[in-house]
């Protein structure tokens, strides 16, 4: 049930930050912001949920990657700090005026994806104090 919660929760923060990407767009748009010539506002929109996916791939694999071991909780690890990286740069090239609150809205992303990172260190530290091995190592 907590792996469960915890990939909702990552959708949902990824929804909120394709929504608020969305608004912050078409508010610009509408305020005159972009020039008239500018390429539309679908490219950027896309851009977002492409992101958005790898990110939920990403975290999705840490949430579901077998915990036996310190061989799974590493490879959890990895995974939410890839997440992490890629929402880092995300939140950074959001991070101009007029789209500030999409930088901030995928800066929840991040710290998702730190805390998520930050819970399979906690369970790889609990697994190295018990001496349990990876598979392969007698």
């Amino acid at each position: 049930m907590r792996t469960l919660r915890r990939l909702l929760v990552v959708f949902a923060a990824l929804l909120a930050t394709n929504a608020t990407s969305f608004f912050v767009l078409s508010s610009n748009q509408e305020a005159g912001v972009y020039p008239g010539n500018a390429d539309s506002i679908g490219i950027p929109i896309m851009e977002m949920l492409a992101v958005s996916a790898l990110i939920f791939l990403l975290l999705a694999g840490a949430i579901y990657v077998p915990k036996k071991g310190l061989a799974g909780t590493a490879v959890g690890f990895l995974l939410a700090v890839s997440a992490a990286t890629v929402s880092t740069i995300l939140v950074l090239s959001w991070a101009i005026p007029n789209h500030y609150s999409i930088a901030v809205a995928s800066s929840l992303v991040v710290a998702i994806s730190i805390w998520l990172a930050c819970v399979f260190a906690r369970e790889r530290l609990t697994l190295q104090s018990r001496g349990q091995t990876t598979a392969g190592q007698a």
